[in-house]
């Protein structure tokens, strides 16, 4: 159980380097109601990987 929550989350953490790193960086451009995009990236991508820890934590202690 406690190797499938670390492969886990280290996937998450693969997913998220690979999701800050430069080309996947430069793809957000502009500004949404007066926001730029990249910080709304940014958010998106830090919310999406504090759920998907969670969800992997949560799923590990039902088993």
């Amino acid at each position: 159980m406690k190797s499938k929550l670390g492969m886990g989350l280290i996937a998450v953490f693969g997913l998220l380097v690979m999701l800050l790193n430069q080309p996947f960086l430069s793809i957000p451009q502009g500004q949404v109601s007066g926001i730029p995009s990249i910080l709304i990236y940014l958010l998106t991508i830090w919310l999406m990987v504090i759920g998907t820890m969670v969800w992997l934590s949560k799923r590990a202690g039902d088993q």
